[in-house]
């Protein structure tokens, strides 16, 4: 990321909740080197989650993203996708900063399992 803007180019991160965990310790560095990082996280655990191991880092990831730095806006209803990414891209870009779009399971779809 920090490379294709270095280059002139924009990029993007896209993942799951559960990955938040995983990069906090990178994601905090945006705000110390002051560049752009946009992420894109479907957000389990935000509506009808019916796998009970996604709830603890579903519930939490908005607050580590907010630990590191980041910016958060969380994406509830589909006709919001599109003018929240818009938004998000103008922040990081003109900000130098971290932001997180978190995207509902109600924008997402919800994964049924059947017991």
């Amino acid at each position: 990321m920090n490379g294709a803007w270095l280059g002139g180019a924009k990029g993007c991160l896209i993942m799951q909740s559960t990955g938040v965990g995983n990069i906090i310790n990178t994601a905090s560095m945006t705000e110390v080197c002051q560049f752009p990082l946009l992420v894109l996280v479907s957000w389990r655990s935000s509506w009808a989650e019916g796998n009970r191991w996604q709830m603890p880092m579903g519930e939490r990831c908005q607050d580590y993203f907010r630990m590191a730095g980041f910016h958060t806006q969380a994406v509830e209803h589909p006709e919001d996708a599109g003018p929240s990414v818009e938004a998000a891209v103008e922040h990081a870009y003109n900000t130098l900063n971290g932001v997180g779009v978190f995207f509902s399971q109600r924008v997402m779809g919800v994964k049924r399992f059947l017991r």
